[in-house]
């Protein structure tokens, strides 16, 4: 996906299309609670998040909207890391 964000912004930025990407850190879905061992997961996910609490939709809500925004019009090829300090 990376690779292909940077590929797309270089083509279409003659365009004036930008093309950006998030990449989510843990997000606490209906999919993420269906999982088995749900209690154990979350845990493990909070212990490895900076900032202490997992994700969630209006995180990355957040995230595209400040990259639909015009104030982001010379953003393009960036990745965006919605992780709560998560690295790996």
């Amino acid at each position: 996906m990376i690779g292909l964000t940077k590929a797309l912004a270089m083509e279409l930025g003659a365009h004036g299309i930008t093309v950006n990407v998030i990449a989510p850190g843990s997000v606490e879905t209906e999919r993420f609670r269906a999982t088995p061992n749900f209690a154990q997961a979350i845990e493990r996910a909070r212990a490895s998040v900076v900032v202490g609490r997992i994700g969630d939709s209006e995180d990355m809500a957040r995230g595209v909207l400040f990259y639909a925004a015009a104030d982001a019009d010379f953003i393009t090829g960036d990745i965006m890391h919605i992780t709560g300090g998560r690295f790996g």
